[in-house]
Parts: C-alpha cells; sequence; structure tokens
C-alpha cells in the first residue's frame, strides 16, 4: 500500500507552475510542504474540473464509501470496487512515498523518490465530493524491482505524457495504465526513524538515519 508520501515543493506558485495548472492566490494559503503526509490528512489533486481542463484543488486522503475512508485501492480491482472510476479519476503529485522494512518495533523507513532531482510523481487516484468536499484514494499496483525488495504493493504513477489519457481515456484506455513504474524511476533512499510517526511532518523526516537509528547487520557467528 501508500500509507505516506511526500511533497516538498517550497510553493504553491511552484507546483502550479510544474504541474502546468492555473495558480490560486486564495488557495495557495492552504498549502504548506509535507515531508510525512498520512492518510486523513488534506493534499492536492489534479483533475478536469468545470470548464477548466487541469485544476489543482485540495482533498482528504481517503476516500468516502460508506463508513469507510480508503486511501488505497487495488487498481486491478478499481474499476469494480470503485463507482467513481469511470468519470472521477484524479493525478495525486507527490514527490516521494514511504515504505518499512525490519521488524515490528524495529522499522526502518525507506523514501521512494524519482531519481531525477526536483521530479514529481503523478499517482493514480479517484476522488469524490461530499458535503466536507473532495476527497481521494491512490490507485496500487505491483511492485517494480526497487519497490519489490520492501513491499509487494506499491502506487500506480502515471507518466506525465499519459496524464490526460489517465483523466479522461475511457475505462480501457485508463486501465492499461494501472501497472508498475519503470525499475529505474524511483530511488530507494533509508531515512530517519522520525518519519515512522506521522505526527513528525519536518525535513528532519528525510535526513539519514543516525548511528543509533541505522540498521544493525546480523551476527554471522
Amino acid at each position: 500500500m501508500c500509507g505516506r508520501a511526500t511533497l516538498t515543493v517550497p510553493s504553491f506558485e511552484e507546483l502550479a507552475r510544474l504541474l502546468g495548472v492555473p495558480y490560486d492566490a486564495e488557495l495557495a494559503a492552504r498549502y504548506r510542504p509535507r515531508f510525512n503526509m498520512a492518510p486523513s490528512d488534506e493534499h492536492w489533486i489534479v483533475a478536469p474540473f468545470g470548464s477548466t481542463a487541469r485544476s489543482l484543488l485540495p482533498a482528504k486522503w481517503g476516500l468516502s464509501i460508506g463508513p469507510k475512508r480508503l486511501p488505497n485501492v487495488r487498481g486491478e480491482h478499481a474499476h469494480k470496487q470503485l463507482k467513481n472510476f469511470a468519470h472521477a479519476r484524479c493525478l495525486v503529485p507527490v514527490d516521494g512515498f514511504f515504505e518499512w522494512s525490519g521488524d515490528k518495533g524495529a522499522r526502518v523507513p525507506h523514501w521512494f523518490h524519482p531519481a531525477q532531482p526536483h521530479s514529481l510523481l503523478l499517482l493514480a487516484g479517484v476522488y469524490g465530493e461530499g458535503p466536507e468536499g473532495f476527497d481521494f484514494t491512490v490507485l496500487t499496483t505491483k511492485p517494480n524491482a526497487a519497490v519489490a525488495k520492501v513491499h509487494d504493493r506499491m502506487p500506480v504513477v502515471i507518466p506525465t505524457e499519459l496524464a490526460d489519457q489517465w483523466l479522461r481515456g475511457d475505462q480501457d484506455e485508463a486501465l492499461s495504465l494501472v501497472k508498475p513504474a519503470p525499475d529505474d524511476l524511483l530511488v530507494d533512499t533509508v531515512v530517519s526513524t522520525r518519519a515512522n510517526s506521522a505526527r513528525n511532518d519536518d525535513p528532519e523526516c528525510l535526513l539519514p538515519p543516525t548511528d543509533a537509528e541505522a540498521p544493525r547487520q546480523r551476527k554471522l557467528f
């Protein structure tokens, strides 16, 4: 699954520029860089809204389905599980996501981020709208070679040039994009155990682990 993510772009203006969407000064006041975003937090989604080709709007992470909120849905079954799949697909901009290795009580956070610096990942999402505003879920798929060393699922990453196919294509066109990201897209960086707690949301979460935090090698004898 994808249960934590980062979006460390310094300003809303820069984020809008990177995504090629209109800048909204009123929404900019709600933006802040995120270093350890978790489900139920407010984040941002990109989708066609009204007459605008693409808009960037705030949304809660966790799609409301009856009494439940779903932060993740398996992409292979999303068209069957989510009625919104046909008409409410979105992009979820991040610049990394976390997975963990190690035993309970000694979890090691891995930050998967683009190999190319200062790049965004566009995660495949499905959104909904209710009385409290928009919410969304991130779709997952089988892992690529980098993520498979740590976890058996990864978020679906939509290539920038295929964004419109995800947002506006028919169901079959969208489903064809539900697949692992290229093996060379992501870098696996072990970071500070500060990232283990969603209460910590600061740049220190992405620092290298200290000597005390570093995983200890098992003794052979």
